[in-house]
């Protein structure tokens, strides 16, 4: 794969300093906590180029430009990109030493789990953010008896839930792929100002960018239906601010709009399941299954028929959990004969999810061939640095599954 330049556009921090906008930020690696990086090269449009020097730090000067006017900032370091992308596409601000820049750089071959960790930590952070809002709410009002506290515990739970990976969806939508609407509401959400991006993707303007996208298609031209992802990206934000029921209603009218979209379909099922909406789950899952049947996408079959595997388990239907577990299996097996770079992963979730099953059925034996056969795929060389850290962690959480089993075998 060749390496490619971060080229970034930044909503950045400016003051006016003998007439010049001013931008100040810090370049960490992999994550907002990780080290920070010196000597990268940062430039921007009408900026003085300059390298971040100790700590990450760097600082732009824009001499023909105002707070408020856009910028784009390009980081140059060869093999890598830039996790958090979209929000470097800002405009600049008044106050640069008190909105300091964060850019997040990693290795190409580690973009993909380290733009869905970004995600989740920001929806996990969103989500107790309301948390927090709420409860203060609740005591400022005198309304916090032990009821109104323990069901804002359980919303806190359902939004975890019902949001664990319906976020990392976002972690594949790149600058450009999605209409300025979205990613203006995207970097709202990430700046943690979740009310306003609400607010901008508001229902005029969404069924406005749905009419567009049908007037495209009967005119025979192509769209990325940026309607349809706008709607996904509300539902996801209503999700986190406890508003379950809208939420619902934003994925139907994404639904609505492409009823054949493979994604929208399985993030509603996913959402639903995350609420213990068991029946609407199955039913959306069995609909993701008719769709890559029709597509001809084994891959979507196998995600789908893990995933109703997930769904069964929960609802304690075991042997019903374990079909669908051993179809799916079969199915990455065959993909990952041909292409296991991409699929021995799928393989090793899927046999740690039977492994977990048939430790739920005392089927001990079972249970420890299944999560060796995974470790052994997530101990390889080649899964390590195509998952990046969580197949380290899901190889530790491995081995301690063994460890238990050992003890419980023993007793």
């Amino acid at each position: 794969m060749l390496s490619r330049p971060a080229a970034l556009t930044v909503l950045v921090l400016v003051t006016m300093h003998a007439d010049a906008a001013t931008l100040q930020g810090v370049i960490h690696e992999n994550e907002m906590s990780g080290r920070p990086m010196a000597n990268i090269q940062v430039a921007g449009d009408g900026a003085n180029p300059t390298t971040s020097e100790s700590f990450g730090r760097f600082t732009l000067e824009f001499p023909k430009k105002n707070p408020g006017d856009p910028a784009e900032v390009i980081v140059n370091k060869e093999g890598y990109v830039a996790v958090n992308d979209v929000q470097l596409k800002l405009a600049l601000p008044a106050r640069p030493e008190y909105q300091v820049l964060i850019i997040i750089l990693c290795q190409e071959v580690d973009a993909d789990e380290m733009r869905r960790r970004f995600y989740r930590i920001k929806s996990t952070a969103a989500i107790e953010d309301t948390y927090t809002r709420r409860r203060k709410e609740l005591e400022a009002h005198g309304q916090a008896t032990a009821e109104a506290i323990t069901k804002l515990q359980q919303d806190r739970n359902q939004a975890k839930a019902a949001a664990g990976k319906t976020f990392e969806f976002l972690a594949q939508k790149l600058p450009g792929q999605n209409s300025e609407l979205y990613e203006q509401a995207q970097r709202l959400f990430l700046d943690g100002d979740v009310d306003r991006a609400i607010e901008l993707l508001n229902d005029d303007a969404l069924n406005l960018a749905l009419a567009n996208d049908e007037e495209r298609r009967n005119r025979g031209e192509q769209t990325t239906g940026n309607g349809t992802q706008a709607w996904l990206l509300k539902a996801r934000l209503l999700t986190v601010k406890y508003r379950f029921d809208d939420a619902a209603k934003g994925y139907l009218n994404a639904l609505d709009a492409t009823p054949d979209s493979f994604e929208a379909n399985l993030e509603f099922a996913l959402f639903n399941q995350g609420l213990n909406r068991y029946e609407e789950a199955r039913r959306t899952y069995q609909r993701c299954i008719d769709l890559a049947a029709k597509q001809g996408s084994n891959a979507r079959l196998a995600t789908s028929l893990n995933n109703l595997g997930d769904l069964a388990r929960d609802q304690n239907r075991p042997d019903e959990a374990r079909r669908q577990y051993e179809e799916a299996l079969k199915i990455n097996r065959e993909l990952a004969e041909k292409n296991p770079g991409a699929y021995l992963p799928e393989v090793a979730t899927t046999l740690n999810n039977l492994g977990n099953l048939s430790r739920d059925q005392n089927r001990l034996d079972e249970a420890r061939r299944q999560f060796e056969e995974a470790l052994e795929i997530y101990e390889s060389p080649a899964i390590k640095i195509k998952g990046g850290e969580q197949f380290i962690l899901d190889a530790e959480d491995m081995k301690r599954q063994l460890e238990t089993l050992s003890s419980k075998k023993g007793s």
